[in-house]
């Protein structure tokens, strides 16, 4: 998704795609680590698209504590992605 179209969205379409990717990584975590990394990256992946967008002006912090929680699962740091699903 382009940062342009990201921006038509609305803020509460913007959680709810992030939130789906999330529950994407919940689904394949003990299943298929592929398609779970490939989940937390499209994760990562929008959490920066909603970095650039001004409307979440000094909410930064906390889109980079949930970039840097998705980047835990992804490395392996951390397990059991659904109490990161819950606190969404």
């Amino acid at each position: 998704m382009d940062i342009n179209r990201w921006k038509n969205l609305s803020e509460r379409e913007q959680y709810g795609a992030i939130a789906a990717e999330v529950a994407r990584a919940m689904e394949w975590e003990n299943k298929d680590r592929e398609n779970f990394k490939a989940a937390l990256e499209q994760g990562i992946k929008l959490v920066d698209l909603t970095l650039d967008d001004p409307r979440h002006k000094g909410k930064f912090l906390m889109f980079f504590r949930l970039k840097e929680e998705l980047g835990k699962f992804y490395v392996g740091a951390e397990n059991g992605v659904a109490k990161l699903y819950a606190a969404l």
